[in-house]
């Protein structure tokens, strides 16, 4: 299992600015799609985001391990939100 975070679109965006042409969100976003295969039916509605047709098999799970609840309790102490977990198969 693995832990799948994309980033920030504005930081993707920022990257562009910088004069790196293909960077922005907008360029990136297919890529990060193409690799994907959402199962969970909800999620993969959202064609914009998500894809269902590439290798790699992504789920929104719950976390069932100490570390993983020590990870988010972690990130919610930094002030980071929680908005979307994926796991890869």
């Amino acid at each position: 299992m693995s832990l799948i975070i994309l980033g920030n679109p504005a930081d993707f965006d920022h990257w562009a600015s910088l004069g790196n042409p293909g960077w922005s969100y907008e360029e990136v976003l297919p890529f990060f799609k193409k690799s994907e295969r959402m199962v969970e039916p909800a999620a993969a509605e959202d064609t914009e985001h998500h894809s269902t047709k590439g290798p790699m098999s992504v789920e929104l799970g719950g976390f069932h391990t100490e570390s993983a609840w020590l990870f988010l309790e972690a990130c919610k102490h930094l002030g980071l939100g929680r908005t979307q977990v994926q796991y890869v198969h």
